[in-house]
């Protein structure tokens, strides 16, 4: 498993593509949903969709992602942290 290396503190993700953030232009996202319900998470590049996925409830993620897509969730209780990943 590889180790992540904190690039930034941890914040709700914006809930519309208008807020979309890169996270500092991070290469990934270490994402958590704090609540028991599940949420959609979306990436774009510019304003083209990369894709979605969802996090489930109560669940952490990592999320890898280029330094330009930006990141927003359909639900305020999923938080991101910017990380690199290390080995």
């Amino acid at each position: 498993m590889s180790k992540i290396k904190l690039a930034g503190t941890e914040s709700a993700l914006p809930t519309s593509v208008g807020l979309a953030t890169n996270f500092n232009r991070a290469p990934g996202v270490r994402l958590v949903n704090t609540v028991a319900g599940n949420a959609t998470v979306t990436i774009l590049d510019g304003s083209e969709e990369v894709g979605t996925f969802t996090i489930l409830g109560n669940s952490t993620e990592h999320l890898a992602k280029g330094n330009e897509h930006v990141v927003y969730a359909s639900a305020a209780t999923v938080l991101g942290t910017p990380v690199g990943f290390v080995g």
